[in-house]
């Protein structure tokens, strides 16, 4: 079972960093390769039934059908040729909600990396340039 909540957070974040305002399934496929194609599709479409995400545009792959053929290789002419279309979507791109959720854990990214990455290597830093200069000065005393 996959994990809707973590995906589309992943895959919202994933269309925001991307310099181009649409992104093709391909390239999300591509980076999500542990999802299978049905996988891929089931989330995107619950995305978008959410507002998270837009699907353009549509493509269409028409078939008609003709005739069948049965087990023993005979063929049959349908009289009423049916023409069906296969629609389905190529580019995603992500709507207002959409880009309000991911700044809003790009923003709480920035926060944590602030905090849990550049507040330790800048009090180290201080603390050893004190260490520094109170050892030149305790030198210069003995």
């Amino acid at each position: 079972m996959i994990d809707f909540k973590f995906y589309t957070e992943k895959i919202t974040r994933y269309i925001y960093l991307q310099p181009e305002i649409t992104v093709s399934i391909e390239k999300i496929a591509k980076k999500f390769h542990s999802l299978t194609r049905d996988e891929l599709y089931s989330i995107l479409e619950e995305m978008e039934k959410n507002n998270f995400i837009e699907s353009s545009p549509k493509s269409a792959i028409k078939f008609q059908t003709v005739g069948s053929i049965d087990d023993d290789g005979n063929y049959t002419k349908i009289e009423d040729e049916k023409i069906e279309s296969l629609v389905s979507a190529t580019h995603v791109s992500l709507t207002l909600k959409g880009k309000e959720n991911a700044e809003e854990q790009h923003t709480l990214i920035l926060k944590a990396r602030k905090e849990l990455i550049t507040k330790p290597i800048i009090n180290s830093l201080i603390s050893g340039l004190i260490g520094m200069i109170l050892g030149y000065i305790i030198r210069l005393l003995q």
